[in-house]
């Protein structure tokens, strides 16, 4: 029993229509698009993770922003895992290992590079709600777990041909 607030913030309704952790997704969603793409900490940020060199040469405090970077993960990953405690209502140690797989597919679905220098928050976002589809889709259809690993798999596969196809294209035109 881990109390009213706790299972409000993974199953309740805000309002009595928008689920809470929708609600929660959203607003982290918004915030993460309006700082890293308007504000001078997000460019800095690119930067950071594109060329720390070039960064520290351009007066940028790269240990700072590389802490404050995973302050931040480590603050949202805590408020993933009180999310995901109210919904399932127990505690699993390994209970997110695959939502873990998940992020990281969406993020690089969404246009993440790897290697940093760029990043969107909305296309992460995007990248989400297209695993979801895929993932409710395989489930509609009667296929098991299995397959909706497979499916997922090859979107990224897939995301990963075309930007090294633009990758390759763009430095091809450059050169």
């Amino acid at each position: 029993n881990f109390g009213d607030i706790i299972e409000f913030i993974g199953r309740g309704q805000l309002f009595g229509v928008v689920p809470m952790a929708i609600f929660i997704s959203f607003t982290v969603l918004i915030i993460g698009h309006i700082l890293i793409t308007y504000h001078r900490s997000g460019i800095r940020l690119h930067a950071v993770g594109l060329n720390p060199v070039a960064a520290r040469r351009m007066g940028v405090n790269v240990t700072a922003y590389r802490m404050g970077t995973y302050v931040i993960s480590g603050t949202l990953a805590a408020v993933g895992s009180v999310v995901l405690t109210g919904r399932l209502d127990a505690v699993v140690a390994t209970g997110a290992i695959l939502i873990l797989l998940q992020s990281i597919a969406a993020t690089i679905v969404g246009g993440t590079f790897l290697f940093g220098g760029r990043s969107s928050m909305l296309g992460t976002g995007l990248g989400a709600i297209l695993l979801a589809m895929i993932a409710n889709a395989v489930v509609q259809l009667g296929f098991e777990l299995f397959w909706q690993n497979v499916a997922s798999g090859g979107v990224i596969l897939l995301t990963l041909a075309i930007n090294s196809r633009k990758g390759r294209s763009a430095a091809q035109g450059a050169g």
